[in-house]
Formats: structure tokens, sequence, C-alpha cells
């Protein structure tokens, strides 16, 4: 969520185009499955909501499904993106000097 809401400005100059996700949960168990299934779409949904809103994109297919059959989680994600090249290089900025800031308090603990 901090992340998130840090690079908000940026996502804002970032255009999707053709977002398609696939996900794919199962394990051993039904019951757990049920329970696995429900957890991920509570969490999934509002995510990939939140950033299609943010980024003003429209969603071709989101699809999350549970496999009873099958033990294990696929997952597939397709968008094309588009921005202006300065942006970009701004989000890879910020983002690094992020990078530094986590890197820095973890090797300092």
């Amino acid at each position: 969520k901090a992340a998130f809401k840090r690079f908000q400005k940026y996502l804002k100059h970032l255009h999707f185009h053709n977002f398609k996700m696939r996900l794919c949960v199962g394990t051993g168990d039904a019951a757990e499955t049920a329970c696995v299934y429900g957890a991920v779409c509570a969490a999934v949904y509002p995510a990939i909501n939140g950033l299609l809103v943010l980024t003003r994109c429209k969603a071709k297919s989101i699809d999350v499904s549970a496999d009873f059959d099958n033990a294990g989680i696929s997952f597939a994600i397709s968008a094309a993106v588009s921005s202006q090249l300065v942006f970009l290089i701004a989000a890879a900025a910020a983002g690094f000097c992020e990078y530094k800031k986590i890197r820095k308090v973890s090797f300092d603990e």
C-alpha cells in the first residue's frame, strides 16, 4: 500500500491497453481450495480495480478461478503500456531511490 501510494503520481502517466489477467488457484483439498480462492479474490479484485481506475484503463478480461482437480497456482498477465519517456525515467529514478532506502534500513537492522 505504501509503495502504491508513493508511485501513484507516476502511474497516472501510464496508459494501459488490452489488459488481460488469468489466475487459477488450487490445493489438494476442495475445502481448502475454496478458502484460498475466497482470499485471493478478496485481494486481487480490489487491487486490480484500483490500478485500472488510477490508470484509466479498461480491462479486456480478468479471470480468477478455482481448480479443484489440480494443486498449484497458475498466473498469466498481459498488457500494452504506453507513456512519455520522461515520465518513465522519473519513475525508474524514484523506484531506485526507494530501493536504496529500503536496502539501507534492512542492512542497518
